[in-house]
């Protein structure tokens, strides 16, 4: 939000190629500060990161639908009351 991009490589060799020093400088450029975390330190972060969304999902009570012509989660549907006028 508020201008800012994330983005997570989980295997080594893009993460290895995001530590090179021409990538970064092209990050750099651009105003992205690319950041390595350890696994352990990213496996906590994505569980933190499933949790927080997953309670939005669930505040927001969305849904998703199977296609019926693929059989594929598609799409997500929110069921909201409209308020009615007395």
């Amino acid at each position: 939000m508020a201008g800012e991009r994330e983005a997570m490589v989980m295997n080594g060799g893009p993460a290895g190629a995001l530590r090179a020093s021409a990538t970064q400088e092209v990050f750099r450029t651009q105003g992205i500060l690319p950041v390595g975390l350890p696994p352990e330190e990213t496996r906590t972060l994505i569980a933190a990161d499933r949790e927080r969304i997953g309670a939005v999902v669930r505040s927001l009570d969305i849904r998703l639908e199977q296609d019926a012509a693929t059989g594929r989660l598609v799409g997500g549907r929110v069921e909201a009351s409209t308020p009615t006028a007395s």
